[in-house]
């Protein structure tokens, strides 16, 4: 069996995307990579060691003078995979990667993390949409929490596969020996990301100030950068007990986790996932997360292995902040063993056999487009999706 993945991939797939890789040799299959963009590419990120054991492909290497469409077809056609894994139609790539799987009777598996009500949508895209993902043969969506989104686009139960975010557990939960930040407090909260609107970070600073002035006395540490982070600067003022950081590699992020007391996520419900919460937790800490991001419930059980809060409410942060200050010893440890209980489920093992099984599915129930309103959807629909409005 030959798999294609088709899109833009973070520097935390790497790792999944090479178990994967190796696994599919042991089985006799292969794994090619089609990178969409030439604004985020795989292989800068990827240590040499890494590199060789990914084929990774581009979009741009088809002829330059053919329409995105075109292109996309040309390199398919010419990597001529039995199964392609693709994002979500909203993204161009997704609504094409299906029409080119449905004309060549090919497998099709898309993936997304966005919810039902991730974004507002009229009826009339919602039936749209719905009328041409249900012709999708499996979809990888990150834990059940997603069956009741996918349910409602028409997929059965059968055709959902999970562990699309996970992390490299190994790697997070590895001893640190040493640590190069020996400038910082001895323990702090921290919070890592690009620091957008969707990370709300400004309000949650504003709460943390109000922690501090009601007597708080942890210290906090700001991983990242973005547009938000000159309004940050102004709020957190000269603020000794705030250390802002720039975005750090993540054998560093792996040293800031040492001494920290608990990762803290305020972010809103655009945040479809937040990959730093798997790291966090297999790393052994706690963590502090709005009940509105995506890994909260499937991740984060509410005062077991941490705090669940209102991301638009100053007493809800600020009580979250003082419970996880008030833990006693005994109850902070155990809080951080149940994390590295709950975290072993979603490791990379997970995402590699969850998807296989997706592979085996789609190749032997591959969907025809009989109905015919749903064949002109899928003909006409080129996908939209505005990932820097819904980020930015």
């Amino acid at each position: 069996m030959k798999i294609v993945m088709f899109g833009n991939y973070a520097l935390y797939f790497i790792p999944r995307l090479v178990a994967f890789s190796e696994f599919l040799k042991s089985k006799g299959s292969t794994l090619d990579i089609l990178e969409e963009s030439q604004k985020n590419l795989l292989y800068e990120n990827l240590p040499k060691v890494e590199n060789t054991k990914l084929n990774i492909y581009h979009l741009w290497d088809s002829p330059p003078d053919l329409s995105y469409e075109k292109k996309i077809f040309y390199m398919l056609d010419k990597l001529n995979p039995d199964i392609l894994i693709t994002g979500f139609i909203s993204f161009p790539y997704g609504a094409i990667g299906l029409k080119w799987a449905k004309h060549r009777h090919k497998g099709i598996i898309e993936y997304d993390d966005q919810r039902y009500n991730t974004f507002s949508r009229n009826k009339i895209s919602i039936w749209v949409k719905s009328r041409i993902i249900r012709n999708v043969d499996a979809f990888i969506c990150p834990a059940p929490a997603w069956d009741e989104t996918l349910l409602k686009y028409g997929f059965k139960k059968n055709e959902i596969f999970y562990g699309l975010d996970t992390s490299d557990n190994d790697f997070w939960g590895k001893k640190v020996e040493n640590t190069d930040f020996q400038m910082l407090p001895k323990t702090y909260f921290m919070t890592v990301g690009r620091q957008t609107t969707m990370k709300n970070l400004p309000f949650f600073l504003s709460a943390y100030k109000e922690y501090l002035n009601k007597g708080g006395k942890i210290p906090l540490v700001m991983v990242g950068n973005g547009p938000d982070h000159e309004k940050l600067l102004k709020i957190a003022g000269n603020d000794n007990r705030i250390t802002f950081l720039d975005f750090q590699t993540r054998e560093n992020l792996r040293q800031l986790f040492v001494r920290m007391k608990a990762l803290i996520l305020p972010s809103t419900k655009v945040e479809t996932w937040g990959m730093v919460v798997n790291e966090c937790m297999a790393s052994g800490h706690i963590v502090a997360i709005s009940n509105e991001c995506g890994s909260s419930t499937t991740l984060v059980k509410d005062k077991l292995n941490g705090f669940h809060f209102n991301p638009y409410s100053e007493r809800d942060i600020i009580n979250a902040l003082f419970n996880i200050e008030k833990l006693s010893d005994s109850e902070y440890f155990n809080m951080r063993q149940k994390s590295l209980e709950i975290i072993k489920d979603w490791g990379i093992d997970r995402f590699v056999s969850e998807v296989y099984s997706a592979c085996n599915y789609a190749y032997n129930n591959r969907k025809k487009v009989n109905n015919l309103i749903d064949k002109l959807l899928i003909y006409l629909w080129k996908g939209r999706y505005n990932i820097t409005a819904a980020t930015k």
